[in-house]
C-alpha cells in the first residue's frame, strides 16, 4: 500500500511493484491488495484461503456488500484528483470524497479452505483430479441491461449476449493490508493481524537475503565472533500476486421454456507432452467427472488454437488444437458382461457406434445423430469428399490412402484428414444445449488426444433419475495449497458499468 506523504501516491505504484509498470486497464494497486478500499468493476464470486480465520474480514469487505470510497472531480478528471487515496488528500487536492454503493442484489462472496494439492503439481489434488469450483453464472434478468446485439459469425437474428470477463488471481498475502484493527490489537502481526504501510521500508518485518549470526566454532568460542548465514529471503516475493488470468466468453439467454440445469462441458490444456506443456498441462476435459441428472443439459464448447509452438508432440496437423467426444466401454464391460468383441476390450477403445447410450437409447436415431456431431465435430459442415481431388471436404480412408501412398506422415498432416480432425471448423466446436435423456454412468474420451502410450483426455459423465432445477453451471479449475487467497472476477464487457460477478483464491 502507498505512503499517502510520498511522492509515489498514485494507485499505480504498490509495493511490489514501484516503477508504475501497468498491462492494458489493470489498476496495479487493485490488483494487488484485497479487499480493495476504493471501488472496482469487478464483483466477487467466491475466496479460497488458507486463512478461513480471516474469511469474515474478506466477505465483510467485499464490494459486494460494502460501500466503497474515492476522490472524484469532473468527467476526465482533469484536475487528477482520482490519485488521492485519503479523504484528507482528496479535500486538499479540490476533489470530493465520494460513495459508491454496494453491487446491486449481490451477496457476500463465499469463503472456503483453499484445497489440498501438492506444490508445484498445477492444482492437482486428492486422487489426481484438479481443485475445481462449480460456479452457478448469473441469470440472464440479473445481466440483461448489459446485453448487447451479438454479431458474431453464426449467430441468431436479433440475438442478445452479454459479453463478460472472468479473472481468477492467485495471490499470496502474507499481511498485506489493514482494514482496521482485525485482532483486537493494533497491527498484531504475529496472531495473524494485516500489516499495512507504517511497515514499508526500515520498518518492515522481513528483510532482502538478510545476514543472521548463527553460532562460533565450538574450537574457538572465546577467540572467534560468530559465524553468519545468509537466508534466501526475496521481500518482492512477499505479499504479491503471482498470477493473474482473466478470459472473456459470452452470456445468452435461455430458450424460451426451458427446463433444467445447464452444465458447461469444456477441454483445458494444450498440445505438448507434460514437460512441453508446463506450466499448463495437457489435454483434460474439465470437469472430467460431471454429476448430473436425466433432464440437465451438456453444453460442450471446444476452442483451439493452430499456431502452438512448433515440434510440441500431438496428433494430427502439427501445432493445433483440436478435441472431441467418442464413447468408451465401461469395465464391467471390459470383463465380458458385454461383447467385448463388439464393446472394445480395453477402456481406451469407443464403443461400437450403433451401441452408444450416452446421448440417447441405443439405436435410436437421435443417438446417432449426437454420437456423430460429437465425434466428428461438423468438420467442412459434416461434407464428405466425392473425389481425393475435391476441395474443402473430408476425404476417406480410402482417398487418404490413395493420395498419400502410405506416407502415415503426410496423412497425418492433410488439412482433409477428418478422421484426425484436421478438417476446416474442427479448431471451435459448439454443441449447443444437449439434454441428457438416459440414466447411467457413462465414460468417454477423445479419439485424437487419448493418447494410448503417454497420453491421456477422457472423463465421465453420471447422469442421476431426477429432474434438477433450471440454472447454467460452470467449473472453475482452481486451489493451492500454502495460498492465502487466490481471487476469482468477472464483469460485463459492455459500455456500462454492470459486472457479472469476481472471486479471490
Amino acid at each position: 500500500q502507498n505512503n499517502p506523504d510520498s511522492d509515489q501516491k498514485s494507485a499505480r505504484f504498490t509495493r511490489q511493484g514501484n516503477d508504475q509498470t501497468r498491462y492494458g486497464y489493470e489498476c496495479p494497486e487493485e490488483r494487488d491488495y484485497y479487499p480493495y478500499w476504493h471501488p472496482t468493476e469487478w464483483r466477487d464470486i467466491v475466496i479460497f484461503t488458507s486463512r478461513t480465520d480471516r474469511c469474515s474480514h474478506f466477505r465483510a469487505n467485499s464490494q459486494n456488500v460494502e460501500r466503497k470510497w474515492w476522490c472524484v472531480g469532473d468527467e476526465l478528471d482533469s484536475g487528477n484528483v482520482e490519485q488521492y487515496e485519503t479523504e484528507q488528500l482528496c479535500n486538499d487536492g479540490g476533489g470530493e470524497w465520494a460513495s459508491v454503493d454496494p453491487w446491486p442484489l449481490t451477496a457476500a462472496p463465499e469463503c472456503f479452505p483453499a484445497g489440498w494439492n501438492r506444490d508445484n503439481h498445477l492444482g492437482n489434488g486428492p486422487g489426481g483430479y484438479a481443485n475445481s469450483y462449480k460456479w452457478v453464472l448469473p441469470s440472464w434478468t440479473q445481466i440483461n441491461d448489459e446485453a448487447i446485439d451479438d454479431l458474431r459469425d453464426g449467430a441468431q437474428p436479433n440475438a442478445k449476449i452479454v459479453p463478460c470477463v472472468f479473472r481468477i488471481r492467485y495471490n499470496i498475502s502474507s499481511g498485506d493490508y489493514r482494514a482496521g484493527v482485525e485482532f483486537g490489537a493494533d497491527r498484531d502481526i504475529e496472531n495473524g493481524g494485516f500489516a499495512d504501510r507504517a511497515l514499508n521500508g526500515d520498518a518492515s518485518p522481513v528483510k532482502q537475503d538478510p545476514y543472521i549470526l548463527y553460532g562460533k566454532h565450538p574450537d574457538n568460542e572465546e577467540e572467534h565472533l560468530e559465524w553468519p548465514l545468509v537466508l534466501a529471503i526475496n521481500t518482492a516475493q512477499f505479499s504479491r500476486t503471482f498470477e493473474e488470468r482473466s478470459h472473456m466468453f459470452y452470456i445468452r439467454k435461455l430458450p424460451i421454456g426451458h427446463i433444467g440445469a445447464v452444465f458447461n462441458l469444456l477441454v483445458r490444456g494444450k498440445r505438448g507432452n507434460i514437460v512441453q506443456t508446463y506450466p499448463a498441462v495437457e489435454y483434460d476435459y474439465s470437469p472430467n467427472n460431471l454429476q448430473m441428472e436425466v433432464g440437465d443439459f451438456i453444453h460442450f464448447q471446444v476452442t483451439g488454437c493452430d499456431t502452438n509452438p512448433a515440434g510440441n508432440d500431438g496428433e494430427g496437423r502439427q501445432q493445433t488444437d483440436r478435441s472431441n467426444i467418442v464413447q468408451i466401454a465401461t469395465t464391467s464391460e471390459q470383463h465380458g458382461k458385454l461383447d467385448a468383441a463388439t464393446f472394445g476390450a480395453m477402456g481406451n477403445y469407443p464403443v461400437d457406434f450403433e451401441h452408444t447410450t450416452m446421448w440417447g437409447s441405443k439405436g435410436s436415431a437421435l443417438a446417432e445423430e449426437l454420437t456423430f456431431r460429437f465425434a466428428h465435430i461438423e468438420q467442412y459442415g459434416n461434407e464428405q469428399c466425392q473425389s481425393q481431388n475435391q476441395p474443402d471436404c473430408c476425404l476417406t480412408a480410402d482417398q487418404l490412402e490413395s493420395k498419400h501412398q502410405g506416407n502415415n506422415n503426410g496423412k497425418q498432416q492433410d488439412p482433409q484428414n477428418c478422421a484426425v480432425l484436421n478438417g476446416m471448423g474442427g479448431n471451435s466446436f459448439d454443441s449447443g444445449l444437449v439434454k441428457m435423456t438416459q440414466a447411467g454412468t457413462f465414460h468417454y474420451m477423445s479419439s485424437r488426444n487419448n493418447n494410448f502410450t503417454n497420453r491421456s483426455q477422457k472423463g465421465t459423465v453420471v447422469v442421476g433419475s431426477v429432474f434438477s432445477i433450471p440454472t447454467v453451471i460452470a467449473m472453475v479449475a482452481g486451489g493451492g495449497a500454502g495460498v492465502t487467497a487466490i481471487i476469482i472476477s468477472a464483469l460485463a464487457w459492455s459500455g456500462n458499468s454492470g459486472v457479472l460477478a469476481a472471486a479471490k483464491i
